[in-house]
């Protein structure tokens, strides 16, 4: 018979207090910023939209890119919306609950928002419309990969959320 191993209160894992606060941001930018870029919705500076105005003050600032919106830029948004946005909200369900089952979802999502990252990265830097401002752009967007490699290590032990695995 399988032994429950000891489960490690919420309030006792620290870090993962930063996994819950990031993947929380991550899933309102997949919702609303992802779902403009997505909907193909026109980032102007004239909108009455607060969020459409400072995204237009991104791209004009740092990520030319958003501005044209190009079929990948969008492709890559639907995917945010519809598969990494709900992920994020069921990671930060499974933290503050402590659900070990998480592990194995979260090893895949690892795997594929680094593939996504460097994919677009490498579109952003290679492709037409490169990043105006290179320290803001990856100052910006490093965390949606870097983050995901920190959870991937966290994700390390087979019971992520109890006494010997934090």
């Amino acid at each position: 018979m399988h032994q429950k191993k000891p489960f490690l209160n919420f309030k006792r894992r620290y870090f993962d207090y930063f996994f819950i606060i990031c993947f929380s941001f991550f899933a309102w930018t997949s919702f609303f910023t992802s779902s403009l870029v997505a909907l193909n919705i026109p980032i102007t500076p004239e909108s009455n939209f607060f969020l459409i105005r400072a995204l237009y003050w991104y791209g004009t600032n740092i990520d030319p890119a958003l501005i044209k919106n190009p079929l990948s830029l969008q492709i890559q948004s639907l995917i945010d919306i519809f598969i990494f946005g709900p992920f994020y909200l069921l990671l930060v369900y499974a933290f503050i609950k402590g659900k070990n089952w998480i592990r194995l979802p979260a090893i895949i999502y690892v795997s594929a928002i680094t593939y996504s990252m460097i994919l677009y990265l490498g579109i952003e830097f290679m492709g037409d419309n490169p990043p105006s401002n290179h320290v803001a752009f990856l100052a910006i967007n490093l965390p949606y990969l870097l983050i995901p490699l920190a959870l991937g290590y966290r994700m390390r032990k087979t019971y992520p959320f109890n006494k010997n695995s934090v």
